[in-house]
């Protein structure tokens, strides 16, 4: 049936009055979480953080501007345009950042993401308006990043695409959910519309009160019904459950996914459809907050249906009084299991690019290495050396700060890469059989130049990667020795990288462990008393000590890599 013109008019009113209040209180914590993700910048992309606390200052400036003009009761009907506003201004922003790590490449512009499903859940609007707005804050980060100049490779291209049918697909999901939400305020203002005019009614027809009261009552049934339809036909899941989980009235969803119904005797437990060690979990999560008739929000778990299969599962609840059974927690539970299967190809995929990083770079770093055959393994001892003498060191005082899960993760990879600039060094200096004269030493040491340039030019057409930062760190300093009289610069002490001190002491004891085709391999007992003699001399006294502690696992690791 049509909705008369007046009627849609006072609905949209009515709507756009919610959508101010709304919007207030959004643009506020919007600002608020801004601001807050500054601390990923410092953590993440430490050297664009003064300019990224800019921006997103700049931002909040813009915003608290619009929140202003808010507070003017002539301005509050034009909340859409001023909300919309601040959204295309943030998409603007976190693109802004975007272009100066990664281009397209840049998983920030996952901000966007967050941004766009934040405020489209929240705030109560139309298809029309999510879509309109949804597209122009994508069309700002295409725009952006398309009118930068940045060059756009074939992988670049691949993650603007993959980039694009992440966004739309949020969005389309957003959109159906909007479009249901609507017509469940549509469906509800109508039904107070009407609950109003036979109240009216009822107060203007005094004759025949008797008659006019059961016409009005059957009316009120007849306006009840509809509701239980409307509540009945929702698309989530929907349970009242007591005080210790058991099911009190569901609609028919809920029935036909767990195979119960409020007439079920004994009445169903809600608890009985947790999987397996989760039920314990959350019937400690879930009971105080029964007992004591708290609200429940966005808790999820996994819950097994009447065909033994399991669904991820959003709960979210709040007490109601529930006519002749007292108070119950009405749930909402939503199906999100496409959701989770979305994010876990998401996490696989970034595990993916991961793992061919990983492969292109020892790959890479293998161009050095395979000139001489005698080094065998060498670049996958040193990263396992790395690794377990990292991992001593973040104990330490002093080096906690230092040694993050970041700085570990990058350390590991980068060290593979510290000969590198091997490959610009002769063949009859790098594989001369025995020792080298001076002016052959010096040109042998030229690879550390050599190895620092070429990170820094592939630094340069990546970006700021950290790795490759910390790469250069490691080729260039990892010669230099505690006292000073290392190569290339003679710094001493902690004026040498930390990353280089550690690749250092890995690269010295695979030498000294290892066949040449100069010398023979020592034993672990002889490298270990090299190393111990020069300790505070060639190496950092703290690497020599983790060192020790750890020689156990430096042994069966050689032996572990030498029988692969």
């Amino acid at each position: 049936m049509p909705v008369p013109e007046t009627i849609g008019e006072s609905f949209a009113g009515e709507l756009a009055d919610l959508f101010a209040q709304k919007a207030v209180p959004i643009l506020w914590l919007g600002i608020l979480f801004f601001l807050f993700f500054s601390l990923l910048d410092y953590f993440v992309h430490r050297p664009f953080f003064p300019l990224f606390l800019s921006y997103r200052l700049t931002l909040g400036i813009f915003v608290l501007v619009l929140l202003s003009l808010l507070h003017f009761r002539s301005l509050q009907r034009h909340a859409l345009f001023l909300t919309g506003t601040a959204l295309v201004a943030a998409s603007f922003t976190i693109s802004m950042m975007v272009i100066h790590i990664g281009g397209f490449s840049s998983p920030y512009y996952i901000g966007i993401v967050l941004t766009a499903s934040f405020a489209f859940s929240v705030l109560p609007m139309t298809v029309t308006q999510v879509m309109g707005i949804g597209i122009a804050m994508y069309a700002v980060y295409i725009g952006t990043q398309v009118h930068s100049g940045y060059p756009l490779s074939r992988q670049e291209f691949v993650h603007a695409v993959t980039n694009t049918v992440f966004y739309f697909s949020i969005l389309l999901v957003i959109t159906i959910k909007v479009h249901d939400d609507m017509k469940i305020r549509r469906s509800i203002w109508h039904g107070r519309r009407k609950m109003h005019q036979l109240r009216d009614e009822l107060t203007i027809y005094t004759g025949d009160l008797e008659y006019l009261v059961e016409q009005r009552l059957q009316q009120l049934e007849e306006l009840k019904f509809r509701f239980s339809e409307l509540y009945e036909n929702i698309m989530d899941m929907v349970a009242v459950v007591g005080e210790q989980g058991e099911v009190l009235l569901c609609n028919k969803r809920f029935t036909k996914e767990f195979g119960v119904s409020d007439q079920t005797t004994p009445p169903p437990c809600l608890f009985d459809f947790f999987v397996g060690k989760r039920r314990n979990k959350m019937v400690a999560q879930m009971l105080p907050r029964f007992s004591g008739r708290s609200p429940i929000y966005g808790v999820e778990t996994i819950m097994v249906t009447a065909e033994g299969k399991e669904i991820a599962v959003e709960i979210s609840g709040s007490w109601v009084d529930i006519d002749n059974s007292g108070p119950g927690c009405q749930l909402v539970l939503r199906n999100i299991t496409k959701r989770k299967k979305m994010e876990q190809q998401m996490l696989e995929s970034t595990r993916l690019i991961d793992h061919s990083r990983r492969t292109a770079i020892l790959g890479l770093a293998k161009l050095a290495e395979y000139r001489d055959q005698d080094t065998g393994t060498h670049l996958e001892r040193i990263r396992e050396y790395t690794r377990i003498l990292t991992r001593a060191l973040s104990g330490q005082s002093g080096l906690q700060h230092l040694i993050t899960p970041s700085f570990l993760e990058d350390i590991t990879l980068s060290s593979v890469l510290h000969d590198i600039g091997k490959v610009g060094v002769p063949d009859k200096i790098l594989l001369k059989p025995g020792k080298l004269c001076r002016e052959e030493f010096e040109v042998m040491k030229m690879h550390c130049i050599y190895g620092s340039d070429v990170l820094a030019e592939a630094q340069r057409d990546a970006g700021n990667v950290s790795f490759l930062a910390m790469g250069r760190q490691i080729t260039h300093f990892h010669h230099e020795k505690w006292d000073g009289s290392g190569y290339p610069e003679g710094l001493n002490t902690i004026d040498i990288p930390l990353a280089a001190r550690i690749v250092a002491l890995a690269d010295v004891y695979d030498a000294l462990t290892s066949k040449r085709c100069y010398k023979q391999a020592l034993s672990h007992e002889q490298a270990r008393e090299i190393i111990v003699r020069d300790r505070g001399s060639h190496f950092d006294p703290q690497v020599v000590d983790a060192f020790l502690e750890q020689e156990a696992n430096f042994q069966r690791t050689r032996m572990e890599i030498l029988l692969q």
